[in-house]
């Protein structure tokens, strides 16, 4: 049987057209429990994790992980799920990009910071809503573009961490926040996709 080169668990992160134009894999869904079991009967040189469902099916098992590294097979892991497992799984799954690394090194520990509502399949898993890092991640840009003051970016991160990530987008955040249209629109003209980033640097990583 002809060896897969790389399967690669997508959604929300990355506009797949996107993606096919970075890597030429054999890309699915946002992994759920028992998808990377599968994925290895596909025989794969690598599996790269950057989705995975966390609420509306089981979660992708660290077992089956262990048991992809256990058949020889490259694991990367970014972004989202893949992030998390990479922190969770050290020596299996290798980190890519920064929302991983700061999981790896404990800087960051909660789930929820990568969580967001997406569509399904059928509308290109588009993001719905906005994931703390992302948030995160464009006041730092912001602050240091000195588009924010070091009081409003964390009133925006802190803001962020109150809204569940189900209902938090930038219009709520800048409402709560009492923001006016100008300082709003700054913001989001230096906004920060920190997931679409560690995504097309995995995606990168893997095409080596």
């Amino acid at each position: 049987m002809k060896r897969t080169r790389a399967i690669v668990f997508l959604g929300p992160s990355l506009p797949r057209e996107e993606a096919r134009r970075l890597l030429d894999a054999d890309f699915r869904p946002p992994a759920r429990q028992g998808d990377v079991f599968h994925a290895i009967t596909a025989r794969p040189d690598a599996i790269v994790l950057i989705d995975g469902v966390f609420e509306s099916a089981p979660s992708v098992w660290h077992h089956e992980l262990l048991a992809a590294h256990a058949s020889g097979i490259q694991l990367l892991g970014a972004s989202s799920m893949g992030a998390l497992r990479a922190a969770e799984l050290p020596g299996v799954v290798t980190p890519v990009g920064e929302i991983a690394r700061r999981f790896v090194s404990g800087a960051w520990n909660d789930d929820a910071h990568v969580a967001l509502l997406h569509a399904d399949a059928a509308q290109g898993f588009k993001p719905l809503t906005v994931p703390w890092v992302n948030v995160w991640a464009t006041a730092q840009a912001a602050r240091r573009s000195r588009i924010l003051s070091a009081p409003q970016a964390r009133a925006l991160v802190t803001g962020a961490e109150a809204q569940f990530y189900q209902s938090r987008t930038w219009r709520s955040l800048f409402d709560a926040l009492g923001w006016d249209a100008g300082l709003r629109q700054r913001v989001l003209a230096s906004s920060v996709d920190l997931k679409a980033q560690d995504a097309r640097a995995c995606l990168k990583v893997a095409s080596k």
